[in-house]
Parts: structure tokens; C-alpha cells; sequence
């Protein structure tokens, strides 16, 4: 139960735009009564204001920070929607999740709740000195987080920038998730179809509406399907889409587990998240890659950039274990079967769509046979097949959309920039 209360809450606080501004304006509010009551009780502080010149200055600090909250709150609902749709819809669940948008809405409300207060506060027995100074100066400080605010929020609007965003949680959840460095198999990979299973003693179905897979606590699996002494076998991988009704998770014991056993070791949603999917993070740079591939955008350099970020990931795959084997106990006893993406699902992922895509952009050509190439040098053996594969299907391309051998040969030459630096072989 930990588990998937810990995995809701950190995603409601990651995605949420609210928690933390309500936990500065209360902040705000008990500063303010701080700062009042240590006002009252100061004797040195000689500068002090008249109540009613105090009220009007706290009034006119109040208006403009609310328009300083109704103007941040503007930017950060209309601006990233025009920015959806020049790159991706999808990219919005990155852009709320980004801490400045967070903390420039809670230090106005913490200004705004720490003002309001002080203002309640003055009356003609109370002649207001370091408040008032304090209010100056969050207003002052004000003016220099919007403007840094206003500096982050324009340059991480752009989609280098949003890519990044994307491919640094990438990057985190592959790290996460596939700690080890790729070690060839003894054995191969054993199917759910090839365990003498029977029938299973227990059905987990999915009990509303249509959801993805969000979290699956593999951990919590394996100790269930070891306390069973049996197997757990997980029908959908992390990002799929379960129909309602759709079997979730089978046991295979000899007696059954409760049900809210089950239901808390998966997560279901309304959308894909990263935490667990990094294949959804190149989803994601995917899509930004083929919008800029589109007539109606044709920015080509946009997807050379999404490429720039899709081969970071892809690098970093290619030469990690990527977990296909079923899960075991301390024993090494197989207990869990979970579909899992191979490096020929990663791989056809990341570049396939780009390569039907891009056949007529030169620079699109000629970035991918370039991450096609570096992938190569590092891959292992066993998995340098599937680059082979994509670069046969790249030359084809290149064939029947530059029939001339001189565009040929440029589109067919590798190039980290698309059209950029010349390199020799050694180079690579």
C-alpha cells in the first residue's frame, strides 16, 4: 500500500500547479503575523508609517502583485498550448512538471498572503514600520523574479529546450530502471507460454474504464509470487492501454491472493507518464521530430534537434540490460512475466517513423545514418543486427528519393549536424 500511495502522490505533487502556492500563502500569512508582532514589540526602528499612508501603500502593493499573478498564470496556461501545437501535445505534461512555474506562482502568493494580512492588521493604535519595509522589499524582489521568470520561460519554450526537458527525464528513468550494462543471455528469454502454469488461481481485471499502465511495483511481484509459492504473470507492459475489463495480472499458486494484494502493486492512468516508460519519452521527441517534418511546420533543423536527443537515449539503451528475462526470487526461482521493449522495439521506435517521415529531407538522411553509425561502434554483437536492419531500410529510401548518384551520395554520407562538419572514417 506504501508503494502506490507514495507513486500517486509524487506524481499529484509533480503535476499539480497548486500545492505548492497554497503552502506559501500560508507561509505568507503566518510571516506577516511574525513580522507585525515583532513590529509592535521593536523600539529601535525609528521609521514608522502613518496608518492611513500605510493602507494606501499596502492597497496599491496588493493590486499590483495580483496583476503580477494574473499575469504569470496567463503565460503559463496560453503560451505552452501554442507550444503543443508547434511540437507535440503530449510535451505539456513535461512543461507543467518544471519547478520555476511552480515558484515564481508561490512567492506572488506568498507576497500577496503576507500584504493582505499587514493590511488587515493596521489600525490606529498600530503604527506600522518594519512590515511595511518587508512588503517594499517582497515587492522589489518581485520585480526581479518575474523577470527571471519571464528569461526561463521564453528560452525553455523552445523546442531545443523542451526536447531537453523531455530527454533529461529520459535519461533519468533509463538510468533508473536499467542500472546494469547489457551482458549476453546464457539463456534465451522464456515466454509466459512456456512455463507449465495451468490455470490461474487468481484474475486482477481492470475494473473501470479504459487506462494505461503507469507503474508496475516489480519488487512487490516478486515477494507476492514468492509468498504464493507460484508465479504472477502481467498481461500489459508499462505505457500499453488496458480496455476495461482487460485482465491485468494472472496468478498461477496453489491458493489465491487477496484482491487489494494485487490491485496496489499496478497504477493505472488517464495518460503515459515517464516514470516508468523512458519508451515514452522518445514518444514524445518522436512526435516533436515528425511535426517538424510536417508541410505545415517544415522545420527539418527541429527534427535534427529531437534526433540529437532520441540518440542520447538510444546510446544509453543499447548498452544496458534491458531486463527481458522473467523476474526471479533470491533463489533465482522465475516468479514474474512482464512484456518488456526489447532493443529492436526501442530502436525501430526512435527512428523508423523519422526515417518515412524525413526521406526527402537531406539533413534528416543524414543525421540518422550518423546515430546509426555511432550505435554501431558500441553496440554488442547481438545487437547490431537491428541497426543493420534500419540502415538497409534507410539506403532504400535514400535510393528511391535521390535517384541521381551525386544526391545519393551526399544523403548517404553520415553527419552528426545533418548538414554540418565533413569528418573522415576515423573520425567516428
Amino acid at each position: 500500500m506504501r508503494w502506490i500511495l507514495h507513486y500517486r502522490l509524487r506524481e499529484y505533487l509533480a503535476i499539480n500547479l497548486w500545492v505548492l502556492p497554497m503552502l506559501f500563502t500560508i507561509g505568507g500569512y503566518f510571516f506577516a503575523h511574525v513580522a507585525v508582532e515583532v513590529d509592535k514589540r521593536n523600539t529601535v526602528l525609528e521609521m514608522v508609517y502613518d496608518p492611513s499612508y500605510a493602507t494606501t501603500l499596502l492597497a496599491a502593493m496588493f493590486s499590483g502583485i495580483v496583476t503580477f499573478i494574473g499575469f504569470v498564470i496567463t503565460i503559463v496556461l496560453l503560451v505552452p498550448q501554442f507550444a503543443g501545437t508547434q511540437l507535440s501535445p503530449r510535451i505539456l505534461s513535461i512543461w507543467y512538471r518544471r519547478s520555476p512555474i511552480k515558484l515564481a506562482l508561490s512567492f506572488f502568493f506568498f507576497s500577496a498572503a503576507y500584504v493582505f494580512t499587514v493590511l488587515g492588521e493596521i489600525n490606529s493604535s498600530y503604527q506600522p514600520g518594519l512590515s511595511i519595509n518587508v512588503a517594499g522589499i517582497l515587492v522589489f524582489l518581485g520585480f526581479l523574479f518575474f523577470l527571471w521568470f519571464v528569461s526561463h520561460f521564453s528560452t525553455g519554450i523552445r523546442p531545443a529546450s523542451m526536447a531537453e526537458a523531455v530527454a533529461r527525464r529520459g535519461r533519468d528513468v533509463i538510468s533508473r530502471l536499467y542500472p546494469r550494462p547489457y551482458t549476453p543471455s546464457v539463456a534465451p528469454p522464456q515466454a509466459s507460454d512456456a512455463l507449465p502454469l495451468g490455470e490461474p488461481v487468481f484474475t486482477l481485471r481492470n475494473p473501470g474504464d479504459g487506462r494505461y499502465i503507469n507503474g508496475i511495483n516489480e519488487a512487490g511481484l516478486v515477494a507476492l509470487a514468492e509468498r504464493l509459492h507460484g508465479i504472477v504473470v502481467v498481461r500489459f507492459a508499462v505505457g500499453e492501454y488496458a480496455r476495461a475489463g482487460a485482465t491485468l495480472i494472472e496468478v498461477y499458486a496453489g491458493h489465491a491472493p487477496k484482491a487489494v494484494q494485487v490491485r496496489r502493486l499496478i497504477v493505472l492512468g488517464t495518460e503515459r507518464t515517464i516514470e516508468q516508460d523512458p519508451a515514452y519519452a522518445i514518444r514524445i521527441l518522436v512526435d516533436v521530430a515528425i511535426k517538424g517534418l510536417s508541410s505545415a511546420v517544415n522545420d527539418p533543423t527541429m527534427a535534427v534537434q529531437a534526433l540529437d536527443r532520441i540518440s542520447d537515449l538510444l546510446h544509453m539503451l543499447v548498452q544496458r540490460d534491458l531486463n527481458n528475462n522473467p523476474l526471479s526470487d533470491a533463489s533465482a526461482r522465475p516468479r514474474v512475466i512482464i512484456p518488456r521493449w526489447t532493443w529492436d522495439d526501442y530502436l525501430r521506435l526512435g527512428a523508423w517513423e523519422i526515417a518515412q517521415y524525413g526521406q526527402d529531407s537531406v539533413q534528416v538522411m543524414r543525421r540518422l545514418r550518423a546515430m546509426f553509425l555511432s550505435l554501431s561502434r558500441i553496440a554488442p554483437p547481438e545487437r547490431l543486427a537491428a541497426i543493420e536492419a534500419e540502415v538497409r531500410l534507410l539506403d532504400r529510401a535514400a535510393a528511391g528519393r535521390f535517384p541521381d548518384a551525386s544526391e545519393r551520395t551526399i544523403a548517404w554520407e553520415p553527419d552528426f549536424q545533418g548538414l554540418g562538419i565533413r569528418r573522415g572514417t576515423d573520425d567516428w
